[in-house]
Protein backbone atom coordinates (compact mmCIF):
# COMPACT_ATOMS: atom_id res chain seq x y z
CA UNK A 1 0.00 0.00 0.00
CA UNK A 2 0.99 3.28 -0.75
CA UNK A 3 1.96 6.12 2.55
CA UNK A 4 -1.68 8.14 1.33
CA UNK A 5 -3.34 4.71 1.71
CA UNK A 6 -1.51 3.93 5.15
CA UNK A 7 -2.13 7.51 6.42
CA UNK A 8 -5.95 7.05 5.53
CA UNK A 9 -7.11 3.77 7.23
CA UNK A 10 -5.32 5.54 10.02
CA UNK A 11 -7.34 8.25 10.20
CA UNK A 12 -10.12 5.87 9.67
CA UNK A 13 -8.99 3.94 12.65
CA UNK A 14 -8.83 7.07 14.93
CA UNK A 15 -12.51 8.29 14.29
CA UNK A 16 -13.75 4.62 15.70
CA UNK A 17 -11.15 4.93 18.51
CA UNK A 18 -12.66 8.35 19.21
CA UNK A 19 -15.99 6.48 19.21
CA UNK A 20 -14.93 4.20 21.24
CA UNK A 21 -14.08 6.88 23.46
CA UNK A 22 -17.42 8.42 23.55
CA UNK A 23 -18.98 5.28 24.43
CA UNK A 24 -16.98 4.58 27.00
CA UNK A 25 -17.48 8.24 28.40
CA UNK A 26 -21.58 7.21 28.22
CA UNK A 27 -20.81 4.35 29.67
CA UNK A 28 -19.62 5.76 32.55
CA UNK A 29 -22.48 7.87 33.04
CA UNK A 30 -24.63 5.49 32.69
CA UNK A 31 -22.84 3.30 35.83
CA UNK A 32 -22.85 6.17 37.39
CA UNK A 33 -26.85 6.86 37.42
CA UNK A 34 -27.50 2.70 37.89
CA UNK A 35 -25.07 3.18 41.09
CA UNK A 36 -27.31 6.04 42.37
CA UNK A 37 -30.39 4.32 41.52
CA UNK A 38 -29.05 1.05 43.41
CA UNK A 39 -27.55 2.91 46.45
CA UNK A 40 -31.16 4.31 47.24
CA UNK A 41 -32.86 1.07 46.25
CA UNK A 42 -30.43 -2.25 47.55
CA UNK A 43 -29.54 -1.70 50.84
CA UNK A 44 -29.85 -4.02 53.42
CA UNK A 45 -28.42 -4.18 56.83
CA UNK A 46 -26.90 -0.61 55.83
CA UNK A 47 -25.00 -1.97 53.18
CA UNK A 48 -24.80 -2.27 49.77
CA UNK A 49 -25.83 -5.51 48.00
CA UNK A 50 -23.41 -5.41 45.02
CA UNK A 51 -20.99 -2.69 45.75
CA UNK A 52 -18.17 -4.90 45.53
CA UNK A 53 -19.09 -6.15 42.19
CA UNK A 54 -20.14 -2.69 40.98
CA UNK A 55 -16.62 -1.08 42.12
CA UNK A 56 -14.89 -3.97 39.81
CA UNK A 57 -16.81 -3.44 36.88
CA UNK A 58 -16.15 0.64 37.19
CA UNK A 59 -12.40 0.27 37.88
CA UNK A 60 -12.20 -2.23 34.85
CA UNK A 61 -13.97 0.13 32.67
CA UNK A 62 -11.74 2.80 33.90
CA UNK A 63 -8.83 1.15 33.23
CA UNK A 64 -9.66 0.33 30.16
CA UNK A 65 -10.49 3.76 28.97
CA UNK A 66 -7.16 5.53 30.50
CA UNK A 67 -5.78 2.65 28.17
CA UNK A 68 -7.24 4.20 25.37
CA UNK A 69 -7.10 7.65 25.82
CA UNK A 70 -3.59 7.70 27.63
CA UNK A 71 -1.71 4.68 24.84
CA UNK A 72 -3.77 3.17 21.92
CA UNK A 73 -4.98 7.09 20.42
CA UNK A 74 -1.48 8.84 20.48
CA UNK A 75 0.15 5.52 19.07
CA UNK A 76 -2.27 5.68 16.48
CA UNK A 77 -2.04 9.64 15.79
CA UNK A 78 1.30 9.68 15.90
CA UNK A 79 0.75 7.44 12.30
CA UNK A 80 -0.98 9.87 10.97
Amino acid sequence: MDNELIKEKYRQLLNKLYRIRNKYQELDRAFDDLNSSIKENLVVDGEIVVESSFNNIKNTTNSLENELVNNIVPNVSNRI
